[in-house]
């Protein structure tokens, strides 16, 4: 059996008889071999007699002066990411366009405009409980409702006397788009539109002009005073709509200050 060594090989302590492990710093006690052996003329490391630049034992600290246990500490973060991470948020996805429903509707409104007003602008007005959508309609608008109602009553089957009555029901059809779009929809959709909040409307007058004033033969007169200034415009007898259901049409979202 080959002995155990009688000195450390870590750190020089002494060893006990057949220990498997150094007393001093732990380390467990390798057996030599033969080849590991010294020569009997030759002293142990740290003997007398032993060259003078041969390494000194090392004493390993005692347990007691051991610093504790720490977990490595993960990197300190920069500031660009300590930023990004405060005002990182998640991609915002596809915004749906949100609209409260159209509570009333007077179509084909009509505003003076251009030079000695001598022009003509036409609106739809779509009422909703916060708000008035004033839908600029031009004449190309116009138009093409007017060529998709003829082409509609064509493709059932009707005759020109058919289709002429069907596209003076475009006012009608205009309508029933405008609705579906919504009140956002349909600003969106076509420019020039404008929209009034109810909050901000002081005074409704609803009445019937004189014929012929300012052009518009027996029309209703609409005038809006805001906190922004005053908006007047005519409903065209064409609309076929009286000045009492213009006014009871108002009242479902301004309320008495309609008159």
């Amino acid at each position: 059996m080959t002995p155990s060594p009688k000195f450390c090989t870590q750190c020089g302590a002494p060893l006990a008889e057949a220990a498997h492990f150094c007393g001093q710093c732990g380390s467990r006690v390798r057996v030599a071999s033969a080849a590991d052996t010294p020569s009997a003329g030759s002293p142990p490391v740290g003997a007398p007699g032993a060259e003078n630049n041969a390494s000194p034992p090392i004493s390993p600290p005692s347990s007691s002066s051991r610093p504790p246990f720490l977990p490595p500490r993960p990197p300190a973060a920069s500031a660009e990411s300590e930023e990004a991470a405060v005002t990182a948020k998640p991609p915002a996805g596809p915004v749906s366009v949100s609209s409260e429903p159209v509570m009333t509707c007077i179509p084909t409104l009509q505003r003076k405009k251009g030079f000695l007003g001598l022009g003509v602008e036409s609106f739809v007005l779509l009422a909703t409980s916060t708000r008035l959508v004033f839908v600029h309609i031009d004449k190309q608008t116009m138009n093409a409702f007017v060529q998709e109602a003829r082409e509609s009553a064509k493709a059932e089957g009707k005759g020109l006397l058919g289709q002429a009555a069907a596209q003076m029901g475009w006012v009608g059809l205009m309508v029933e788009r405008l609705q579906a779009l919504g009140p956002d929809g349909a600003i969106v959709k076509y420019p020039g539109s404008f929209i009034i909040p109810n909050q901000a409307v002081r005074r409704v007058r609803v009445r019937r002009s004189h014929a012929n004033e300012d052009g518009f033969e027996q029309a209703i007169t609409l005038e809006l005073r805001t906190t922004s200034g005053k908006h007047r415009f005519m409903v065209p007898q064409t609309s076929r709509i009286s000045q009492k259901e213009v006014r009871q049409r108002l009242q479902q979202t301004l309320g008495a200050i309609v008159r």
